[in-house]
C-alpha cells in the first residue's frame, strides 16, 4: 500500500506548476560566411545582360544598379569588367527611354577612362551615337580645364612713362634717378643746340674774314660730328633708357609673368595655346 502511494505521487512532484520556468528564446543560427558574400560581380553582369537581352529590361537596370552600388561602395573589380557593367547599364537606361540618365552613366564611365570605346557590333548604332556625344562633350570639358588659369592683364604704362627729362621716375617716386636722368638729358640738349646755332651762324658767313672755305668746312665737321651729332644721339639714348627703365619697374610692380598654356582636344583634333606677356 505504502509503495502504491509513492509511486502516484512521484508524478505530481516531478511536475513543477505551470510559469515556474522560465522560456528560453530560440535564436536563429548565425549566418555563415557563404551566405553573407556578395555573388562574384562578373557571373552578376552576365545575369543582367541574359535579363536584357531577354527582354526584361526593369530586372535587368536593377541588377546592374545592384552592380553600381557596389563599384560606388568601393569594392575592386577589374576595368574590363567595370567598362561592360556600365556600359550595358546605360544602354538599358537608353532602351528605357530615359536618356539623361543613360547620359550620367555615360560620363561617369568616361570620367574614369576617357579612352572608353563602345563597340558598334556589340551595342545599338543609337546608343553608340549617344555614347560618343557624351564622350566628346567630357574630352571638351576636360580639354578647358586644362588650360592655364592667366593673371588678369596687366594695366599699361600710363602716358607720363614716355615723357622725357627723368619724369617718369619722378611720376614712380624714385627721385634720385629722375634726377640723374633729367640732368643728362638738359645737358645733352643744351650742347646740342648750342652746337646747332653755332653751326648756323658759320654757315651764314658769320665767322672770322680770314677763315679759308677750308678752314670753314674743317671746323663745322668738327662740330658736328664731335659734338653736335654725338650729343642728340645722346640725348635720345637717356630717354629711351629713361623709358625702358620706368616699364621695366611698372611691369615689375605688377608682378608681371609669362604664362603659356597648351591644351589638346583629341575629339576635335585641335591644339589651343594661350599666353601673356
Amino acid at each position: 500500500m505504502h509503495l502504491l502511494l509513492l509511486l502516484l505521487l512521484a508524478p505530481a512532484q516531478a511536475d513543477p506548476p505551470v510559469g515556474s520556468v522560465p522560456e528560453i528564446p530560440v535564436m536563429p543560427p548565425a549566418a555563415t560566411a557563404e551566405e553573407t558574400a556578395l555573388p562574384p560581380f562578373e557571373p552578376e553582369v552576365a545575369r543582367a545582360k541574359r535579363m536584357y537581352f531577354e527582354g526584361q529590361h526593369e530586372r535587368s537596370l536593377e541588377v546592374f544598379q545592384h552592380l553600381r552600388d557596389r563599384l560606388d561602395a568601393g569594392e575592386e573589380v577589374p576595368e574590363s569588367q567595370i567598362s561592360e557593367a556600365l556600359q550595358y547599364m546605360g544602354e538599358v537606361q537608353y532602351q528605357l527611354g530615359d536618356r539623361a540618365a543613360a547620359w550620367r552613366t555615360f560620363e561617369h564611365l568616361l570620367k574614369r577612362d576617357p579612352e572608353q570605346v563602345m563597340s558598334p557590333y556589340n551595342h545599338p548604332r543609337e546608343v553608340v551615337h549617344w555614347f560618343e556625344l557624351v564622350k566628346q562633350r567630357v574630352s571638351q570639358a576636360t580639354a578647358i580645364e586644362d588650360l592655364p588659369v592667366l593673371s588678369p592683364p596687366l594695366r599699361p604704362l600710363p602716358a607720363w612713362g614716355y615723357a622725357p627729362f627723368g619724369v617718369p621716375q619722378l611720376a614712380e617716386g624714385r627721385t634720385a634717378r629722375g634726377v640723374r636722368y633729367a640732368s643728362l638729358q638738359i645737358g645733352l640738349g643744351a650742347a646740342s643746340i648750342a652746337s646747332f646755332l653755332y653751326l648756323g651762324a658759320v654757315n651764314d658767313e658769320n665767322h672770322p674774314a680770314d677763315w679759308s672755305d677750308d678752314e670753314v668746312v674743317g671746323r663745322v665737321n668738327r662740330v658736328r660730328y664731335g659734338i653736335q651729332w654725338p650729343t642728340s644721339i645722346g640725348f635720345y639714348v637717356v630717354w629711351l633708357t629713361s623709358h625702358l627703365d620706368a616699364r621695366r619697374a611698372w611691369f615689375r610692380d605688377q608682378q608681371a609673368e609669362i604664362t603659356v598654356g597648351l591644351a589638346v582636344d583629341r575629339s576635335l583634333a585641335t591644339v589651343g595655346i594661350s599666353a601673356r606677356f
